[in-house]
């Protein structure tokens, strides 16, 4: 063989050397943090309700089992990406407030749950393979290439880890923090969202009969009959319902009907309420619909968090 041609040929083989290098530290074309490839990174203790038992794994184990759980694996991989800087963000709160004398409310010490009333939900891989089947090795790969595209990156407010929190539909406008709770949150303001509307839930409809009504919020047909709005958010949402001397913010109104939100309206008839609500989920934060209707239209994953979380930043925690 020709000198030329040899010395071609291993320019050839080490471009490909090379390129190959390059792309052991590239996660879904974005570069790994230096500090990141070498970094240690935490652990969390979860409570699994279900088994009544705590387990440790690190963190980005459990952003991926949070994610599986959480969002819809169809969903695209930026506004996966997304989920899981949220999931992560939320996790490592938990951890900063272990370090301090914030107790737990968790047996056995443990930093989070995998119920979503209260935490967030949690499926790990046994759970998957149930959900998910024959699917299973594709779907955990897609989570996980998620969790590991935003390794060790949390949202922050002035360097500060936020209140990450999400719901799936907000139906075109996120509630602000104070509106549905009764402190308010600088970044968790309400924001316009267009990307929601092919929600399963963006709008919904359901018929509550009288008797149900009256057992729900315990008062007399006649306080009932006076059922009326007292307050409404900037969003369009209830922030207090009355009905008699009876008096509700717009949440706790919600909980006791089994509605899917805080913006609905209603209609008295013979058979009884008849509500219709707009989106499913407290509203506040992340659109989980929406972040996924964003990328789609190719937004990445930290323009979905900087939309939906006001003033903030993705930053790199380890």
């Amino acid at each position: 063989m020709p000198k030329k041609i040899s010395w071609v040929i291993l320019a050839a083989l080490l471009l490909i050397f090379l390129l190959l290098c390059a792309a052991f530290f590239t996660i879904k074309g974005r570069q790994v943090p230096e500090q990141a490839k070498n970094s240690v990174q935490p652990t969390v203790v979860v409570w699994r309700t279900g088994e009544e038992k705590a387990e440790t794994v690190t963190v980005e184990e459990a952003v991926a089992n949070i994610v599986a759980a959480e969002m819809p694996v169809s969903f695209e991989a930026e506004a996966l990406k997304a989920q899981a800087v949220a999931a992560r963000t939320y996790v490592m709160s938990k951890l900063k407030q272990a370090e301090g004398t914030t107790p737990t409310s968790h047996p056995e010490g443990a930093n989070i749950c995998d119920d979503h009333k209260h935490c967030q939900a949690y499926d790990d891989k046994e759970e998957c393979k149930a959900k998910w089947g024959d699917n299973y090795a594709a779907y955990r790969q897609k989570i996980e290439a998620a969790a590991a595209a935003t390794y060790g990156q949390v949202v922050t407010y002035n360097g500060e880890l936020i209140s990450a929190l999400y719901h799936s539909t907000c139906g075109g406008q996120t509630e602000k923090a104070g509106d549905y709770w009764s402190s308010d949150v600088p970044a968790l303001q309400s924001v316009s969202c267009y990307w929601d509307s092919a929600a399963p839930k963006y709008v919904s409809e359901q018929l509550i009969k009288k008797e149900d009504m009256l057992q729900k919020l315990g008062v007399t047909e006649e306080e009932l009959a006076s059922l009326s709005i007292a307050k409404l958010s900037d969003s369009g949402r209830i922030m207090t319902i009355s009905c008699g001397e009876k008096r509700w913010k717009g949440n706790e109104f919600r909980m006791l009907l089994g509605l899917n939100s805080t913006a609905f309206t209603w209609v008295s008839t013979a058979e009884g309420y008849f509500f219709s609500e707009q989106g499913y989920g407290h509203g506040v934060g992340m659109c989980q619909y929406g972040a996924n209707g964003m990328a789609k239209l190719g937004k990445t994953y930290e323009e979905i968090l900087e939309h939906y979380y006001t003033g903030v930043k993705v930053s790199q925690k380890y």
